[in-house]
């Protein structure tokens, strides 16, 4: 799969993820170029085609139900795709913030 960014809240706006990604027509646009993206758990919900997801998730765990061992993997499986993604926003957060101080 492929990440793509389309589309972002304007600066200082405090938008939650998965309604910017409603907004911005997100799920559309991933499908109609035939990419997919991997998400956190923000994101639960904005895909439910279960026979064809563009949008991975993962599980969410509660008291009452744990994880079983496969969903585990697949936790793992997730994070490792999305790790180098993430990593990737932390350095561009880090630019923004040099750009911002005082000369």
């Amino acid at each position: 799969m492929t990440h793509q960014t389309v589309g972002h809240a304007p600066a200082g706006d405090h938008t939650h993820d998965i309604t910017a990604a409603r907004h911005d027509h997100v799920l559309a646009r991933l499908r109609a170029a035939g990419l997919g993206a991997l998400a956190d758990l923000g994101f639960r919900g904005l895909d439910n085609d279960v026979c064809d997801p563009v949008i991975v998730t993962g599980f969410a765990a509660t008291r009452a139900h744990k994880f079983t061992p496969g969903q585990k993997t697949a936790h793992r499986v997730l994070a490792t795709g999305r790790a180098p993604v993430e990593h990737g926003f932390a350095h561009l957060k880090d630019w923004r913030t040099l750009r911002q101080t005082p000369h």
